[in-house]
């Protein structure tokens, strides 16, 4: 699958095991709908210091709340622009902003990607030219995506092999997992897991790949940036995180390919790595990306942004810590997409 026009097939897991061992007396308890929700869509605020803030930092607006695509957007999220490409500073090429388009029991949140450089505009879809983004849904405890669009290639629907049986409703979108309610903080908890692509929500697949998926809850010192008057200052925050690592086999040995995300309290996603496995990968041009990336300085170094094993090479990153202050506030509805998801919106 392609993810936020990367430009790569990332891994689409459904997951295969119930959560019950989520409830085991020696564990934490599971996050709630709501803190789920908290570490998928952003909201942040304007400090008296006239710094940004969010996550547990939070004090007004942001309190126990998160942006929905129809309240104006004070702070959006960028990427870190290239060391190399005098061009796209201050502000990088790639807005990542994730709002909640429908909350209830089971929330969607979009992760919007919006492009701007020669032939695309910030603040405007422009469609078939990359610009689309993700749809992450909660059901049963945990964040699934089960939509992307990217790089011209219209709507991709992510499902599982529940749409083979006679369960309706959302047990077929239990597809592509980010993480779930289970989360342990400090350790891995994976899953093996099964996937499919479609064209159409209502589509299914005569097989499934299988798929590792790994997760875990930690405090990372993230470094980015307030970019206000064009001016860029650094920061360091703490920030609650939730690291998801999906493979593209079942076991690690057996993967050609890993994409890592984070996810920041009060951020959503906030990094996007992807790894490639020597002697596996399928990509001929690895070695070249690799080093290409080492030079854009795209993404600094970061806790859990490690190698899975000898022989995983980092071939792409972005960084979404580039807070740009909006002066002239923006509504993320304006932005157009998605849509309204064949109807899993009113």
């Amino acid at each position: 699958m392609r993810l936020l026009a990367l430009g790569v097939a990332l891994s689409i897991v459904a997951l295969a095991t119930s959560w019950s061992s989520a409830r085991a007396s020696n564990l934490p308890p599971p996050l709630s709908r709501d803190a789920m929700v908290g570490f998928l869509a952003q909201c942040i605020e304007t400090g008296p210091d006239g710094l940004p803030r969010f996550g547990d930092q939070a004090r007004d607006l942001c309190r126990a709340h998160e942006l929905t695509a129809t309240e104006p957007m004070s702070w959006r999220k960028f990427d870190w622009p290239g060391q190399d490409d005098p061009r796209s500073f201050p502000i990088g090429y790639l807005a990542n902003d994730a709002v909640v388009l429908s909350s209830g029991p089971n929330p969607l949140i979009a992760h919007i990607a919006d492009f701007g450089d020669t032939a695309r505009q910030f603040r405007r879809f422009d469609a078939g030219k990359g610009d689309g983004g993700q749809v992450v849904q909660i059901i049963d405890a945990a964040a699934y995506g089960i939509m992307t669009e990217d790089g011209g290639a219209g709507y991709q629907w992510f499902i599982g092999p529940a749409c083979r049986g006679p369960a309706g409703g959302l047990e077929r979108f239990k597809s592509w997992l980010f993480f779930a309610a289970d989360v342990p903080a400090g350790a891995w908890r994976q899953r093996i897991a099964e996937l499919a692509m479609a064209r159409s929500a209502a589509g299914c697949s005569p097989g499934f790949a299988k798929s590792l998926t790994r997760y875990r809850l930690e405090p990372i010192e993230v470094p980015l940036f307030a970019v206000r008057d064009g001016k860029r200052q650094p920061m360091t925050v703490r920030v609650s995180t939730i690291v998801s690592e999906h493979f593209g086999r079942d076991t690690i040995p057996s993967a050609d390919h890993l994409e890592r995300f984070f996810f920041g309290k009060g951020l959503g996603m906030y990094r996007w790595e992807r790894w490639e496995q020597r002697g596996r990968s399928l990509n001929p041009e690895m070695e070249q990306q690799a080093a290409h990336f080492a030079r854009s300085g795209r993404c600094p170094a970061l806790p859990f942004s490690v190698p899975p094993a000898s022989g995983w090479v980092l071939t792409d990153c972005r960084m979404w810590t580039n807070l740009v202050r909006q002066d002239d506030p923006w509504h993320a509805a304006d932005f157009g997409w998605p849509g309204q998801l064949e109807g899993l919106l009113p």
